[in-house]
């Protein structure tokens, strides 16, 4: 926006420099190279929730992504996206231990897609996600307003939801950490119906936290989206 007070004219404004809106950008610009197209932006900074920081590591400097930072394979529109931008991939490295702090400050590590638990917050655990997997297949991708208890769910938020059926405070922290790691929010902040479509569309919960073929942190990109949008 012009600091002269001048009016200009714009075709299309897009809200927000995410992907989404930085996506809608392009495309519009690819369809009409002369449309005047007007991205605002609250941050001082594009690309939403992707973030990457320069950090200090043991070496020197190093590069850490804060979001965004995955793709899996049957995420097609993502993978064509970066085909079309050069933006290539490489397998997310597990091996290893990985380690986990929940609110009871225990540090925890384990070698396989779920955490060390007790056995109790285990099956807690387990019930919670089959539970929103057999109310994840009720939704259609396609229009989700049509799933039989869509009014409902979407009058409530994933934590209510939690509330309903955990009874275990570590496992509540879990799931509370992956929904902060796949959706980039809190349960709180998201409606029961949203996480149950976003769930349908991975192809369930275990497919938007794993990291084996077929899931959604199968692959990492191998430069910040935020950068390639520059």
């Amino acid at each position: 926006m012009a600091s002269s007070g001048e009016d200009h004219t714009w075709d299309v404004i897009v809200i927000g420099a995410g992907i989404a809106g930085m996506t809608a950008a392009y495309r519009i610009l690819q369809a009409d190279q002369n449309a005047r197209v007007l991205v605002l932006e609250a941050k001082d900074r594009v690309g939403g929730r992707t973030d990457t920081l320069e950090m200090n590591a043991a070496l020197g400097k190093d590069v850490w992504d804060l979001g965004g930072q995955w793709v899996g394979r049957t995420q097609h529109h993502m993978l064509w996206l970066m085909e079309e931008l050069g933006i290539t991939k490489y397998p997310q490295y597990t091996a290893g231990r990985k380690v986990l702090r929940l609110s009871d400050d225990k540090i925890r590590s384990y070698t396989t897609s779920i955490p060390t638990l007790p056995l109790m917050s285990l099956i807690d655990l387990h019930r919670f996600m089959s539970a929103v997997d057999r109310m994840a297949k009720t939704v259609p991708i396609d229009d989700p307003r049509k799933a039989v208890y869509a009014e409902e769910w979407d009058s409530i938020t994933l934590e209510t939801l939690m509330r309903r059926l955990m009874w275990t405070q570590t496992a509540r922290d879990a799931v509370e950490a992956a929904v902060g790691v796949v959706a980039g929010t809190k349960p709180r902040m998201i409606s029961l119906l949203y996480y149950a479509l976003y769930t349908q569309s991975a192809g369930g919960t275990e497919a938007l936290v794993d990291t084996k073929e077929g899931c959604a942190e199968e692959f990492r990109i191998n430069v910040s989206i935020e950068a390639s949008y520059l």
